[in-house]
């Protein structure tokens, strides 16, 4: 395996699997899966953070393993796996991880490749559109979740972070757009969360960047009197250097955090990035390039 987590959207698809003979954590147990499906052997797609595996259940002892794929087929107990892929006991709870999919979870999981392959594009509608109804099928897909709210995210960057230097800038007549996606991008990931998905379980960011981040928003927080000429400086580094890594680097984006801050600090709260002083959460589209 040259790109065992799929990283490259190409290698994500059968046809190259098949074509290379190259698999990944996506490509290896979906064809083993419908191989097995094929010999009717009673097979089912399991998830876990950034990963897909198989659970086969002994028609004689009625006992179910997983197997997994990448690993030649092996057996792994549901406690390696997640000593291996951290996953919060509310996700296995809420069904996020380790169950068998049904069929149709099986083919919205399958479809979120489309999903990743129109925001890599910048088709972002079409991707929402594709996310609405992979979510019909699997309400439980707390990537897709994320995924989408990431979506609503960029629409925001687009339609008026880049457009506008700062929120009082957005026509009246557009507002209610606006708040609109915002509110979405928060229920997405609300929902998410509330199945037990967890952002840091996804390697979406660098933990050091994010360290630093959270000090310096720390630093503004806590200051008495606010020194805001050093710090806030410090904390835009911080936003560019983050933002950068992802598709949300313009200058107009950090000038709206600035202003988020400020209404934050006028509370003494500061709790995450914010437009205009409402929350707005993001996973670029183009970072995470696997179902999880």
């Amino acid at each position: 395996m040259t790109d065992p987590k799929g990283q490259k959207l190409s290698n994500r698809l059968l046809a190259s699997y098949l074509d290379t003979r190259r698999g990944n954590f996506i490509t290896m147990p979906i064809l083993f899966l419908i191989l097995a499906d094929r010999m009717h052997l009673p097979v089912a797609l399991s998830r876990a953070p950034l990963h897909f595996f198989i659970k086969y259940t002994d028609d004689v002892t009625g006992q179910t393993l997983n197997l997994e794929t990448t690993s030649g087929g092996y057996p792994a107990r549901d406690s390696w796996i997640r000593e291996q892929m951290p996953m919060t006991d509310q996700a296995i709870a809420n069904g996020l991880y380790l169950r068998a999919l049904t069929r149709r979870e099986t083919l919205a999981a399958m479809a979120a490749v489309v999903v990743e392959a129109d925001l890599e594009r910048q088709r972002v509608q079409e991707g929402i559109e594709i996310a609405n109804i992979v979510l019909e099928h699997d309400s439980t897909f707390a990537y897709m979740l994320a995924k989408r709210g990431s979506a609503f995210a960029a629409q925001i960057e687009t339609e008026f972070a880049q457009k506008y230097p700062r929120p009082a800038d957005i026509p009246s007549s557009l507002r209610p757009r606006y708040q609109v996606l915002q509110e979405r991008n928060l229920s997405d990931f609300a929902k998410a969360e509330a199945l037990g998905w967890r952002e840091d379980q996804q390697a979406f960011r660098p933990a050091s960047t994010v360290r630093s981040l959270r000090v310096s928003l720390g630093t503004i927080a806590g200051q008495k009197p606010l020194d805001l000429a050093q710090t806030f400086d410090n904390f835009k580094q911080n936003v560019h250097t983050l933002l950068g890594r992802y598709t949300f680097g313009s200058a107009n984006f950090t000038n709206y955090l600035g202003e988020a801050v400020a209404h934050a600090l006028a509370t003494r709260r500061v709790s995450c990035c914010r437009f205009d002083g409402r929350l707005v959460k993001l996973i670029p589209p183009c970072v995470r390039t696997q179902q999880g």
